[in-house]
């Protein structure tokens, strides 16, 4: 669903400042965080994905 429209409702897409990164939704429980470039004709590129102990450093 990423790929396909990123500012879906339910995937809940927003960027999280202090670490450089976004968050992604799978439900209300769990969420992805990523590390993602835009790119000008729309395609994203996923530089880093995980939960949330690969931000902690």
């Amino acid at each position: 669903m990423l790929s396909l429209n990123p500012g879906h409702a339910a995937l809940r897409l927003h960027e999280i400042k202090q670490k450089n990164c976004h968050s992604v939704s799978i439900n209300m429980q769990y969420r992805i965080l990523l590390t993602l470039k835009l790119l000008d004709n729309g395609d994203i590129v996923l530089i880093n994905l995980g939960d949330h102990d690969i931000y902690k450093h």
